[in-house]
């Protein structure tokens, strides 16, 4: 099982459960008793591996998710609202010349990234997913 965890994966997956935890707590609610209603996945940036370990957009309409199981990459299409395309083509470059990072979340028709930059024309923004996807 261990080979199959990817240490990135499990890091960044961490902290949104420990954040619903904590909620629950703050609430009065028991944490045993959560449900999660939508599966998501959640990586953290890292520079140095091209924006994102496991999440990479290769292009304004590309993003590359990699498969645990056994380490290859799935291609998938992605739609994202004009308004975001010049920041996301600014990001892609960043991240492929490794000075940028970004954060992914991705699940059932949700898509959150937020992005870390040396620039400030590309400071941290986040932005959910419905807005980014529909159409421009």
């Amino acid at each position: 099982m261990r080979r199959l965890l990817n240490k990135a994966y499990a890091d960044s997956a961490f902290k949104p459960a420990k954040a619903i935890v904590d909620g629950c707590l703050a609430t009065g609610g028991d944490p045993r008793k959560v449900k999660i209603r939508k599966l998501f996945i959640v990586s953290e940036g890292e520079s140095s591996r091209f924006g994102n370990r496991n999440v990479r957009f290769e292009a304004t309409s590309l993003v590359k998710v990699k498969y645990p199981y056994d380490g290859s990459w799935i291609i998938l299409r992605a739609e994202f609202g004009g308004k975001y395309l010049p920041l996301l083509r600014e990001l892609v470059e960043l991240a492929k010349q490794k000075k940028a990072s970004y954060n992914a979340k991705i699940g059932s028709g949700i898509v959150e990234s937020t992005s870390t930059s040396p620039y400030p024309s590309s400071s941290t923004s986040s932005t959910s997913g419905r807005e980014m996807l529909a159409k421009s």
